[in-house]
């Protein structure tokens, strides 16, 4: 039921956008500082669902912009899964309490699927910032910055060198400065950038394991509000209706 109820929600679909949302925001904060251009034309998933980038945004200010529309198929399945519920607590009971059960559960409707809506929209959806992810980009700044300077300094000397001018370059084991910093800037933000991309993977997958955690519940309370509670109120009256009735004979 709640599988049933969570996938005719939309929520899988909200789970990937925020799991790729923090990607998103993970790789901007730590990527390599010279592809960031690239990184910002790729299309934002929260945006997408309405969610504006860097805003506290939750699921309301989603929904509210695009409300879900459960189709008809998805309202099928919740009845069947509903009625699937209803129909196997009462299969074990004598005929007057499972009317009882039937009459209790079997009435998702609109009241249901505006209850779960209600539900989700109280979930925050906004990725969180780290704060090892400032460390990583003054790291990729400091590398950034020793790779186009070694790169300038080459350039800068390789256009003395075709005018005639030769200036003097240190170097360290005979292998020139300039041409020290560049690669040692390539290749620091390279095996940065790797093992940042690693860590944000991780924390993207634990922080869709959070949110899916929270809308699970969410479905869970709308579930047992609207089917499980009822379907359990009755079988509480029919317990204790048994347990009096042992107890007399």
């Amino acid at each position: 039921l709640v599988g049933t109820l969570a996938q005719a929600a939309g929520v899988p679909v909200v789970l990937d956008a925020v799991e790729s949302g923090y990607q998103r925001r993970a790789e901007h904060a730590t990527g390599w500082p010279l592809r960031q251009w690239w990184l910002r034309l790729r299309p934002d998933p929260l945006r997408r669902l309405g969610l504006p980038e860097g805003a506290e945004g939750d699921l309301r200010s989603v929904t509210d912009q695009q409300p879900p529309e459960v189709t008809p198929a998805e309202s099928a399945r919740i009845e069947l899964a509903v009625r699937e519920v209803v129909t196997g607590v009462a299969r074990a009971l004598p005929r007057p309490w499972a009317d009882s059960v039937r009459m209790a559960g079997d009435r998702p409707g609109a009241e249901l699927t505006t209850a779960l809506d209600a539900a989700l929209r109280e979930i925050d959806l906004t990725p969180p910032r780290q704060a090892w992810w400032s460390v990583v980009r003054a790291v990729q700044l400091v590398l950034a910055g020793l790779a186009v300077g070694g790169f300038a300094w080459l350039a800068v000397a390789g256009v003395l060198g075709l005018v005639g001018a030769h200036p003097s370059t240190p170097a360290v084991l005979r292998v020139p400065v300039p041409l020290v910093l560049f690669v040692v800037g390539l290749v620091g933000g390279a095996v940065t950038t790797f093992l940042a991309r690693r860590a944000v993977a991780e924390g993207a997958r634990r922080t869709r394991f959070a949110v899916a955690a929270k809308m699970r519940d969410a479905v869970q309370d709308v579930a047992w509000a609207h089917v499980v509670g009822p379907v359990a109120t009755v079988l509480a009256d029919h317990r204790d209706v048994r347990e009096t009735l042992q107890r007399r004979h």
